[in-house]
């Protein structure tokens, strides 16, 4: 379990990406990894609700299933789960996902692609909430009651 584990780990940071880059790789091999993690049922629950596999359900959802409505799910959920905490400042790749998902239901609605500036409408349309990688995920999105929904800054 130990091996496949560490090359789940490659493999999900990989999918993540950084400073805004896209993973390029083979969703359905990390699909086949994100289920590798759901069954391995109670005895890592704390593995399902690490930023990075939230973050490549999503992505897989989006990319490989073009499920944008699951990947908007994922990473705008209510408290703990939609905060990414360990992207703090890093939102670009998270911004793509809420861009990309809200651009393919467009174009799903159109019946055809988006035009640059259709895009640009849909993208200004639907503003990437400042509650996505918050670099104040731990006060700010844990604490709904206080700030609700959208960010105070």
């Amino acid at each position: 379990l130990s091996t496949e584990m560490a090359f789940l780990g490659q493999t999900l940071a990989q999918s993540t990406g950084s400073q805004g880059s896209s993973y390029d790789g083979d969703y359905t091999k990390l699909s086949e990894l994100l289920t590798l993690i759901d069954d391995l049922g109670d005895d890592c629950e704390s593995c399902r609700r690490t930023d990075a596999v939230l973050t490549s359900k999503a992505k897989v959802a989006l990319y490989a299933h073009s499920d944008a409505t699951a990947a908007l799910a994922i990473v705008s959920a209510p408290g703990e789960l939609g905060c990414f905490p360990t992207y703090a400042s890093d939102r670009p790749d998270l911004s793509m996902i809420w861009n990309d998902a809200h651009e393919l239901i467009a174009a799903q609605e159109k019946g055809s692609t988006l035009t640059l500036l259709e895009a640009k409408k849909v993208r200004e349309a639907h503003k990437v909430p400042a509650s996505i990688g918050c670099q104040y995920a731990t006060s700010w999105c844990t604490n709904t009651e206080k700030y609700g929904a959208t960010a105070p800054f």
